[in-house]
């Protein structure tokens, strides 16, 4: 891959939203400030400045594991990550406050243990800024889309409130609870589930709006099946008259399911972030539309 590319990636904007601010800044602060008054303290002011420019390089160089670039990186929960971060942070203090207190002494035995704990700690700790980088990451490139936390707990109300007055509706919106889990698995890396509980949920509720739909009229069986067997989900949800109109759309609703689901679900494919991306902005379309286009057909077909 061309620098270029590498630069795109690290320095896309949605890495950089509320996410990265509300996740990952706090203890980012906390890890640096730490360190700094360490250097400080140690007289190593001189290094201060190259301190800070290593550190703010490794929080960009975040971007690619976040994506999962060449490979699959699997974050932590947030609890965990900050934990892990505390850890390694206090850690490191006391080892280098030890050393200053010459617990370690100053023989050769003394600076190998010192050196060694040390570097421990500090790898630890970098680990640890990494974990915490990528979450926050992660968390602002799906917001970007508008898949917030409480996302399918706000549309489950939306939902209620535009198909109230229709029978059996309640059918079609526990289905939505499917959308829980994904924020949790994008988060973690977990990009293939992603993608195959994303397409999941949207089946699940393509089903029980057509058999909602057939229920009050059978003549409109034949929207969805031929005398051999059901439509694809594709061609279903294209006859219930969705349209996918992102702009800069890396493929389509069909693609979605023909290309990319398919691929994964029967040959154990690892889906890019971008791909994975495409796939989340098509559930939050889904999810934005489909109350419209249930409520059409349910006051078509009861009428």
């Amino acid at each position: 891959m061309k620098i270029m590319d590498i630069l795109h990636i690290m320095f896309d904007k949605r890495l950089y939203g509320r996410g990265i601010v509300i996740h990952s800044l706090p203890s980012l602060a906390l890890a640096f400030i730490i360190n700094a008054l360490i250097l400080s303290t140690s007289n190593a002011q001189l290094l201060l400045p190259l301190y800070t420019i290593i550190f703010i390089s490794f929080v960009i160089f975040a971007a690619l594991p976040a994506k999962n670039h060449k490979r699959e990186f699997y974050a932590i929960g947030y609890w965990e990550s900050m934990l892990f971060l505390m850890a390694s942070v206090l850690a490191e203090t006391y080892v280098l406050v030890g050393y200053l207190r010459g617990a370690f002494g100053y023989n050769t035995v003394g600076l190998f243990a010192f050196g060694l704990l040390f570097s421990i700690s500090t790898i630890a700790l970098t680990i640890a800024v990494l974990y915490v980088t990528v979450l926050g990451q992660r968390v602002s490139l799906r917001e970007s889309v508008g898949l917030v936390d409480d996302f399918f707990g706000k549309q489950k109300m939306i939902w209620e409130s535009d198909l109230s007055g229709f029978s059996n509706v309640d059918k079609i919106i526990k289905h939505l609870d499917y959308g829980m889990f994904i924020p949790k698995l994008f988060d973690k890396g977990l990009f293939n589930l992603t993608v195959l509980w994303s397409c999941n949920m949207m089946e699940k509720i393509i089903d029980a709006v057509v058999h909602e739909i057939i229920v009050l009229n059978p003549e409109k069986r034949d929207l969805f099946r031929t005398k051999e067997r059901w439509l694809s989900y594709p061609r279903k949800l294209k006859n219930l008259g969705y349209k996918y109109s992102a702009e800069d759309k890396l493929f389509d609703f069909p693609d979605l399911w023909n290309k990319l689901r398919n691929k994964i679900a029967h040959h154990n494919s690892r889906p890019t972030f971008d791909e994975t991306y495409e796939a989340l902005k098509i559930l939050v379309s889904f999810t934005n539309e489909m109350p419209k286009i249930i409520k059409t057909w349910l006051k078509i077909t009861s009428s």
